[in-house]
This record gives structure tokens, C-alpha cells and sequence, in this order.
């Protein structure tokens, strides 16, 4: 099984690791299945990719993760089989018969927005390993919105946040009764990373 993975905007996706597992339905939804592990491959610098010994059955292609950070760093687009293409967002389910051969499949990504900075006390101390409440919230031209969630310093402070909207954006962080905020910062195109905030 073998093929190439793409960024929606044409470059090839290089680097990424991505895991396709076993899956079943069960009245409460879907599960991987545990009874065997995860197919990994990775894409070169071409974005090419090899799956070896795929499983019959429903798979699926799971989140592309930064597993350190716990991150979503790539939203799935599609996947082509030949012409015949599936859709989907965090995971692609699609169905192998046994003994099947798939050769030049084509996975298409979406990059998000990596964001990072680093967050200091006011004498400039970094805040180290401390975890942060976030809300973030976001306007351009087509709507706004907001929401909360949580992120933790390394050891020098810094912290990395992921996005998908392209707008003007701003980070409010709380920590033990004090608070700070990022300013805006904006978000020109899907995908752009922006360091220093």
C-alpha cells in the first residue's frame, strides 16, 4: 500500500507520521481495535509513503498528531483510491478486502496554524512547566468566535497553540490569579506558523 500525501495547498506533506488502525462498530460508536496495533508509515521528503502489512477489514487513518504536545497538527482532507475518493476531517474509514493491492494512493492535508511563545513573569522569569487556562478568541471578515482550553510551559516558558481560522486572533492566559494576553496577532493563510507571540 503505498502512495503520496499532499498539503490542499500543493506542496508535498513531508515528515508526517500517520497510523492506520483496525476499527469496529459497537452500539456505543466506533473503537480502534485493540486486538492488534496501529500500521505506521511516514512520508518523505517527497510525500511519498508504504504501509506494510495492512489488515483486511474497516480501517481507519487517525489523527496526525505532535505527540508530545498532544496536538492535532494536520486535519485530513481526503483520500484517493484511483478515482474513487473518501472525505473526512480527524480520521478517513474506508474498507480493505482481503488480499488487496492499493498502489498510488493519494491523501490530501490540511496544515494548521502553528502558534508558540513563550510566557514570562514581569521581572522576565519564564513560567516553567505551569499549566495554563487559554481563551482564544477570533474575528475577520466572514464571522468570529472563541473558546477555552488549556496548554503547559516547557521548562523555558514556551508553549505551542494550534489553529485553523484566518483572522485576527488573541490569546488571553490565566495562571493562579494572575493574567496576561497575547495582543493581536493575525493569521494570513492555512497553515502559517507564527513564533513570538
Amino acid at each position: 500500500r503505498y502512495g503520496r500525501v499532499w498539503r490542499a495547498t500543493g506542496e508535498p506533506a513531508a515528515t508526517l507520521t500517520m497510523h492506520l488502525q483496525q476499527v469496529r462498530f459497537a452500539q456505543s460508536g466506533m473503537s480502534t481495535n485493540a486486538s492488534g496495533p496501529a500500521v505506521t508509515a511516514r512520508t518523505d521528503p517527497g510525500g511519498r509513503f508504504t504501509f506494510q502489512d495492512v489488515p483486511a477489514g474497516v480501517l481507519g487513518l487517525m489523527s496526525i498528531m505532535d505527540l508530545p504536545l498532544r496536538e492535532t497538527t494536520h486535519w485530513y482532507r481526503s483520500i484517493d483510491f484511483g478515482g474513487v475518493a473518501v472525505y473526512g476531517q480527524q480520521q478517513l474509514l474506508f474498507s480493505v478486502a482481503p488480499n488487496t493491492v492499493l498502489d498510488d494512493v493519494t491523501i490530501t492535508v490540511l496544515k494548521r496554524s502553528r502558534i508558540s511563545g513563550q510566557v514570562r513573569y514581569a521581572d522576565g522569569t519564564p513560567l516553567s512547566g505551569a499549566r495554563l487556562g487559554v481563551k482564544h478568541e477570533y474575528r475577520s471578515d466572514s464571522g468570529s468566535g472563541n473558546g477555552g482550553s488549556s496548554l503547559r510551559t516547557d521548562t523555558l516558558g514556551r508553549y505551542t497553540f494550534m489553529l485553523d481560522e484566518v483572522a485576527v486572533h488573541s490569546l488571553a492566559i490565566t495562571y493562579e490569579g494572575l493574567a496576561a494576553s497575547s495582543g493581536d496577532f493575525v493569521v494570513n493563510r492555512p497553515g502559517e506558523d507564527i513564533d513570538g507571540v
